[in-house]
This record gives structure tokens, C-alpha cells and sequence, in this order.
């Protein structure tokens, strides 16, 4: 396969997988592009085509230079055998319900040759492919067929519906059976299908004229079928078949196999007739492609619909325009409740950074707070500062009593009754800071819940005043909402009636189809006609994919579809409903916890103390009293 026949292929695929996703629209032509696409991707398809016993099989194993195809002097080729390039010798039978079948090489006599044996099989094929590792075949294939006017209708009627499908016909004559009528017949039919044909004289070994020289037979015949023929060779393809053979080159000199050859060259070098077979067929495509989309144009009366393209297309970028000022607006409206909801979803590290949030929210939420909250929070604080002073003061006289307690514990004597008074007096003054204290703990405790309940209060009073603040915006958005959905059923509407489902689906198959043949299979089809300027059916296929662009109508209606298919896929937009703000932010956090239980006061047993030092004293007069005693006496 050479690059322009790539070129093609790749359109032809391009438009396979077209048509599988626009269904049923042009579904039946799936097998037209498969067979145009398999017959693209082939050599040059030669036919060997001619009356039973002209030598037909003969002919083409001096083609392959060796014995393939069997040969006798009864019709031994009782259905076409196509004959292609393989890497092994294969038969494959195709059968005429679209399936194959690979049969052994030995039965190849059994498939082809008109017998008793094996008819029933052959009456299921539609035609024979051997498969051989023979390198003409890799350039051409060869096509072998049922003798014409043989005994047998079913040949006649086998090459018939074969000879439409050869790029080039080899037609073989016996050397005394030239021009009859049949022949004419079928010859005109060729030439009608515009299928160049070459005719072969065979048999030329055998000529045994009387009347007229073997030259003046062959000049005679051929001014005869100028008029169906491109020229007229004479060959023996006997002795051109035993020269390749026996290498023998007399033999193929008197069997003017030479100009065979060159005939061959020809057509492997010259692809200028496989690509216009295929322009040819390729026009045909298109052509008919054209009046399906003609014909489901006028079915969907789409004239008159696509007066209309314009004027939606307009109102369907302003609805664009519409809803992308709409979307912006509930963005900023959403983006503002999500930042109230953030602003109280964690607590306040102090009472200025709640009040820079209240004051960007709403002034009159500060001011809310201040009042309910903020006063109560500042009292809290200096109580709570007073408190922990004196406290801290309590502790140190704690620790001062303990040492004056060491000291008056660790030398009682006579003297101490005065420091132990002293001692009492800081004792008692240190109980009543401890009654003092506990009840200020207390008044701070009430207070601190007091706070609490006032937060609690505030919280209420702020979902009420956040509901107040974002009511207006969430009205304007749904109002804006509202509109465009208003709009947007409008412009649905517009076309509902006339555009049901199901038409939709074969309008939408329609454009798509023509918006990828435009986009996709043009250009490859382009490439295709500039790889092979020379041809002259160049301009036929411009003529026909202009007429498919012409539909296309620069797009408009695919892009009306595409529009048409977002408008009727666009959900409705829905504003955000006032939400329910459920302050979470722990406001608490701004006053201290509640104040621990004081620890009991300390406690000093006096009592102890009292009675050593009066038993001291007692032990000190009664000795003052026995020395005065003693010195009196």
C-alpha cells in the first residue's frame, strides 16, 4: 500500500467511526466504506476474464511462472479464485453469508473444478482466495474466473457479478474464437463501468489459418474491438508457461511472453490506475453521501429552523453574559457567609481581636457587644486582678506566720507569753483575710457565670443581627437567580416545540456528522487529490465535498446543537438560603476560669505553746522562790 492509498484509508477509517456514533443516520453505508476501504488498502485487482477454454488458468501460471491453478480442455475454474500475496499457501473460502472458512491447500481442485463432488459446498461460497508466497502477488492480485458460454449458467452469471469489481481486465480470446457476439456484450459492459480492458489472443502456437496469415487474423480482430479494447495481444500462454518453467527463452519469444511483461511492469510501476479506480468509487461515496444529507435535511425541514440559528446563538451568548454576573454575585454572597461562619468558629484570644471581627461584620454588633458583654468582661477583669493579689498577699503572710512559729517553738522561755500575743493577733488577722478571700472568690464565681449567661445572650443576638445583615444580599441574589432561570426556560421554549427529542438527536447526528466530515475526512480526502494531481476525476471529488460543505453552512448549525445541548443540560441556579449561623467560637476564652478552691488556712495549736510556756514560768518562780528561801535562811 502506497502513501496515497495510506491517505485514503485514513479518511475512509475517519468516516467508519464517523458514521458508528451518528446512527441510523448513515448506518447503511457501513458496508460501502468497509469495502471501499479493504479494496483501497489492495494491489491493483487484475481480472482474467474470457470464454471457457480460452486459457484463462494457463494464462496466469505463466503469470505466477509456475503451475498453481489447474488447466484442462473442459471448464476446470467453476467459481471466482482470487488469487493474493501470503507469507504460507492458504485457501480460504468465502462464503456467501459474509463468513470464511480456511480449507487445506489440497483441496483446491475439490473447491474450483465443476464436478459432482463437492457442489454442495460450492454452491455456499461466494468465491475462492489462495493465498501464496509469489512476488507479482505482492503488487497485483489476480483474479481467475468461470468461463463465459461454458455449459454451466452459474459460471457465466459468477463472472458477471465479479467483472464490476477489477481495476483492469486481462480478456482472453482463443486464437479462433475472436469478437463473437457474447463476447461484444460483455465487452460493452466493461467499457460502460469505465473498466480498461487489454485483450489476450492465446493459442497462437496453434493457428493453422488458410485463408489469412496469423498477423492479418490478430490486425483484423483488433481493428474489430478498437472500440472495447485498449489493444490486443497475441500470446501462447502454453509455451510462454513451459519457457518460465524450463527456462527455456525460445519459448517465451514464440510465445511473445515479452510484451505480457512489460504489460506487467506497467501496472506495478503506474498506480495512477488504482487511484483513479479508487477516485472513482470514492466519488460514488460521496455522492451518494450527498443525497442523504440531502434528503434528511428536507426530512427535519431544517430551512426553516435555521433561520432561527442566528437570533439564538445571540440570545444564548447574553444568557452567558447573564449568568456569569449571576454566579459572580452568589460567589461573593456565599464567600461572605462562609467568612461570618469562620469569623465565630474558634475562639477569641482577646477582647480587641472579637471586636476588630464584630466592627468589619457590622458597627452595631460592637456596639451590641460593648453593651451586653464588655463591661461585665472588664469588671470581671479587675476583680479578678484585685483578687489575685491579695491572695498572693494571703500566701506570704501564711509564710511569715511559719516563721514566726519556727522561732517561738524553738526558744520558749519566760519571756515569750508577749511574742505569743503578738503571734495571736497575726493569726487572726491572717483568718479573716481567709474569710475575705473565700467570699471574694465566691462574688468572682457568680460574676464569671454571669458573664457566661450574657454570652450566651450575645450569641442569640448576633445570629438574629447576621440573619438581618445578609437577608437584602441573599434577596438580591435570588432575585438575580430567579431572573435568569426566567431567561433561561424562555430561550428553552423557543425551540421545544419543534425540537422533540428525538428530532434533536437526528438534527445533533446530523451536524455532527457534517462538523467532523468538514474538520476531520475533508482535509484527509484533500491530501488524497494533491498526492495525484494528474488525475482527471480530481475535480469531481472537490465538486462533492464542496456540495457536503455547502450544508455546513460555516458551522452555525453544529454550533447551534452544541449550544442548544448546554442550554438544555444547564441546571437551574439556586441562591443560598439564610443560613443558620451557629456561633461555635468559644467566648470563655476571654475570662479566666473559675477561681480554684482556696487551700485551708493554716493552723497553729497556741494552745501547747501557752501551757509550756506557763509551766516554764511556774518551774521559774518556784527556783526564784527556793534561792530567796535559801538566802533568807
Amino acid at each position: 500500500m502506497n502513501k496515497h492509498q495510506r491517505y485514503i484509508v485514513e479518511a475512509l477509517e475517519k468516516l467508519e467511526d464517523l458514521i458508528k456514533n451518528v446512527d441510523p443516520l448513515m448506518s447503511h453505508l457501513n458496508t460501502r466504506i468497509s469495502e471501499l476501504k479493504k479494496y483501497a488498502s489492495e494491489p491493483l485487482r487484475v481480472m482474467i476474464a474470457g470464454e471457457f477454454k480460452a486459457g484463462k488458468s494457463t494464462f496466469i501460471n505463466a503469470m505466477l511462472g509456475q503451475k498453481l491453478l489447474i488447466s484442462d480442455v473442459i471448464p476446470t475454474t467453476s467459481i471466482v479464485t482470487k488469487l493474493t500475496y501470503g507469507n504460507s499457501y492458504k485457501v480460504i473460502g468465502h462464503l456467501k453469508n459474509g463468513n470464511s472458512r480456511t480449507f487445506n491447500p489440497n483441496q483446491l481442485q475439490l473447491l474450483t473444478t465443476e464436478s459432482n463432488e463437492g457442489q454442495e459446498l460450492r454452491n455456499k461460497l461466494s468465491f475462492i482466495e489462495v493465498q501464496y508466497p509469489n512476488e507479482l502477488l505482492q503488487y497485483i492480485s489476480l483474479i481467475d474466473t468461470p468461463g463465459l458460454n461454458a455449459d454451466h449458467q452459474h459460471h457465466t452469471d459468477a463472472t458477471r457479478l465479479a467483472l464490476p469489481h477489477a481495476d483492469i481486465v486481462l480478456w482472453l480470446f482463443d486464437v479462433y474464437n475472436i469478437g463473437t457476439t457474447t463476447q461484444m456484450i460483455e465487452l460493452e459492459k466493461l467499457k460502460k463501468d469505465a473498466i480498461p480492458t487489454i485483450g489476450i489472443v492465446n493459442g497462437i502456437d496453434l493457428y493453422e489459418g488458410e485463408d489469412e496469415e496469423l498477423e492479418e487474423h490478430i490486425a483484423y480482430s483488433s481493428r474489430k474491438l478498437k472500440s472495447v479494447l485498449q489493444e490486443l495481444i497475441p500470446i501462447s500462454a502454453k509455451l510462454s508457461l513451459q519457457g518460465k518453467l524450463e527456462k527455456d527463452s525460445k519459448k517465451l519469444t514464440y510465445g511473445n511472453w515479452e510484451t505480457i511483461e512489460k504489460i506487467i511492469t506497467k501496472l506495478i510501476e503506474d498506480d495512477s490506475l488504482k487511484l483513479n479506480r479508487i477516485l472513482l468509487r470514492l466519488n460514488n461515496l460521496l455522492e451518494e453521501t450527498d443525497q442523504l444529507l440531502l434528503k434528511e435535511k428536507t426530512n427535519l425541514k431544517l430551512n426553516e429552523i435555521e433561520s432561527q440559528f442566528n437570533g439564538f446563538l445571540e440570545q444564548f451568548h447574553n444568557l452567558i453574559d447573564e449568568k456569569a454576573q449571576t454566579e459572580i454575585q452568589l460567589q461573593i454572597l456565599k464567600e461572605k457567609i462562609s467568612y461570618v461562619k469562620k469569623s465565630f468558629s474558634y475562639p477569641f484570644k482577646s477582647i480587641e481581636f472579637l471586636r476588630s471581627k464584630l466592627w468589619k461584620l457590622s458597627p452595631t454588633l460592637n456596639t451590641l457587644w460593648v453593651k451586653k458583654c464588655e463591661i461585665k468582661i472588664l469588671n470581671y477583669g479587675e476583680l479578678r486582678e484585685q483578687f489575685e493579689s491579695d491572695l498572693q498577699q494571703f500566701y506570704n503572710n501564711g509564710n511569715e506566720l511559719k516563721r514566726e512559729w519556727s522561732e517561738i517553738n524553738s526558744h520558749i522561755i519566760i519571756f515569750s507569753q508577749e511574742r505569743l500575743e503578738r503571734f495571736k493577733d497575726h493569726y487572726n488577722r491572717y483568718l479573716d483575710d481567709y474569710e475575705r478571700l473565700t467570699e471574694y472568690a465566691e462574688e468572682i464565681d457568680q460574676l464569671q457565670e454571669e458573664i457566661v449567661e450574657s454570652f450566651n445572650q450575645f450569641k442569640a443576638d448576633v445570629n438574629h443581627a447576621l440573619h438581618n445583615i445578609l437577608a437584602n444580599e441573599i434577596d438580591y441574589a435570588t432575585g438575580l437567580a430567579k431572573k435568569w432561570n426566567e431567561h433561561c426556560d424562555q430561550l428553552k421554549q423557543l425551540f421545544a416545540v419543534e425540537l422533540d427529542n428525538h428530532k434533536f438527536k437526528r438534527i445533533r447526528s446530523y451536524y455532527t456528522f457534517l462538523h467532523s466530515f468538514i474538520t476531520e475526512i475533508k482535509p484527509c480526502i484533500e491530501r488524497f487529490l494533491n498526492s495525484m494531481l494528474n488525475s482527471k476525476d480530481i475535480n469531481e471529488t472537490k465538486y462533492l465535498v464542496d456540495k457536503i460543505n455547502v450544508l455546513y453552512d460555516q458551522g452555525i448549525g453544529f454550533d447551534f446543537i452544541r449550544k442548544y445541548e448546554t442550554l438544555l443540560n444547564w441546571p437551574k441556579i439556586m441562591a443560598p438560603k439564610l443560613p443558620e449561623i451557629d456561633i461555635s467560637a468559644d467566648f470563655i476564652t476571654l475570662i479566666e476560669n473559675q477561681v480554684d478552691c482556696l487551700p485551708e488556712p493554716l493552723k497553729f495549736d497556741i494552745s501547747a505553746v501557752q501551757t509550756r510556756i506557763n509551766r516554764t514560768r511556774f518551774i521559774a518562780i518556784c527556783i526564784i522562790i527556793v534561792l530567796i528561801y535559801m538566802s533568807c535562811n
